[in-house]
Formats: C-alpha cells, structure tokens, sequence
C-alpha cells in the first residue's frame, strides 16, 4: 500500500549500500574502526586491516538480506525513508516545539502498521534527514510523494514560516491531509487556505478521539488493521509509546 510496485528494487539496494559506505567513510577512522564496528553489529574477521576492511565492507553488505540491511542503517542513525525518489507514505508537518505530539502521532501510526520507513517527521531521528541528506530534497520528495499529510496545529505550527510553506505545498498538490488541534488550538485559527470547510479537523487528546484519527488514517492509507491493532494505537497515541 506504500511501495511502489514499480520501484527497482536492485536500484534501492544500492542506493541503501551506497549511504552506509557513505556514512561509515565520515565516522571511521583507522583507530577506530573495529571497535565502532563491533558496536553496531557489524562482524569484521580479527586481523582486518582497515586498508583490507576498504575492500571488504562491500562484500559484507552485499551478503546481508535486506531486512538485515534495513536494521543495520537504523542502527547507524540512517533514515530509510530518503532511500527511494519513489518514497510514498505519511508526512508530518509540525514545529520542532511540538516534537512530543508528533513523536505521540509516530508510535500511534507503527501500531497500526506503518513502519517508519513510510513517516517523514523531520525531528524524529528515525524519521528524518540525517547525515548526507540534502533536507529541501528530501522535504520536496517526502511531500511530493506522501499519500498522506498529518498537520500538527498549533500557535507554533501556525507561526512557522517552514510549516506554512508545507501547507501551502499540500493545498497546492491536493494530498489528503488531516490537521490535528492541539494545545487547546481553535480550529477557526486555521490558516488561510488550510481552513476547518476544507480539511476536518480533529484531536488526539482522548481515547475516542484518538481513534478516530488512527480510523481516518486507516481510511485515507488503504490500512486494513484489527482493533486490537487499533485500541494500540490509541494507547500510543496517549502515553507517547511508553
């Protein structure tokens, strides 16, 4: 429901490759390199050189499965979701002041099945633009291609040259978006075009409202999840994942 079944798969591959040789070259270094190595998982044979570890960090990685590869990049702080120009998922616009909601939202999405791979929230870590990632490329691809826009509302957001610029993006392109009040903002404060006739706005801030949120999403993404997949959410939602 979010890769595109399209997408060259060999290419991505490479490209995922390519960002950890990228990312290893910046942070090894000669003195260090076993030792880092070891601390992500990554099983160098005793007596490497780091000139012969040059040579055989391709071959590692190009016998690990792609799943371990996934795990490797998170581990190193690299995002997936900047693999692919093809990227399609959930993109949240929000201020980094209201990092703890979209942090909320992130664990409320995982429950029912949207891996962060398929979010693009730029202060989460695992989310993001790290290292190596150009963030105005990446913030055009991720809103170019999300299938759908989480708007965080708030003073904030609303106060936010970079957050209305991605507003205005997503009246523009007409990607369904659902704007979510919160720290009590009245939704008749929505800015211009984004206004309450136009996108419906909603709360995360019960159980009930948060479900309906977590069934828009579900409606809007083409998600099939169970309830209790659901009630999960809502509990994520309201805990922040803990």
């Amino acid at each position: 429901m979010f890769l595109d079944p399209n997408e060259d798969p060999q290419s991505r591959r490479q490209i995922r490759e390519a960002k950890v040789r990228t990312h290893l070259d910046l942070v090894l270094s000669p003195s260090n390199y076993m030792f880092s190595c070891r601390e992500v998982g990554i099983n160098v044979p005793r007596g490497t050189s780091y000139d012969k570890f040059q040579g055989w960090l391709p071959e590692y990685l190009g016998g690990l499965s792609d799943e371990d590869l996934v795990a490797l990049m998170n581990r190193l702080g690299l995002t997936v979701v900047s693999t692919s120009d093809r990227w399609n998922g959930v993109f949240i616009i929000h201020s980094s002041r209201d990092e703890r909601f979209a942090e909320s939202i992130r664990f409320g999405l995982n429950c029912i099945n949207i891996p962060d791979t398929n979010i693009y929230c730029s202060s989460i870590e695992e989310t993001g633009t790290t290292l190596g990632d150009s963030f105005c490329d990446i913030i055009k691809k991720c809103l170019r291609n999300a299938i759908l826009v989480i708007c965080i509302m708030s003073d904030h957001s609303v106060a936010s040259k970079y957050c209305l610029q991605e507003m205005g993006a997503v009246f523009v392109m007409d990607t369904p978006m659902i704007p979510v009040l919160v720290g009590g903002f009245d939704p008749q404060a929505m800015p211009g075009f984004i206004d309450n006739s136009r996108y419906q706005a909603t709360t995360i801030s019960s159980a009930e409202s948060a479900e309906i949120f977590l069934g828009q999403v579900c409606r809007k993404c083409g998600i099939e999840c169970s309830h209790a997949d659901l009630l999960n959410g809502v509990r994520a939602i309201l805990t922040g994942g803990r």
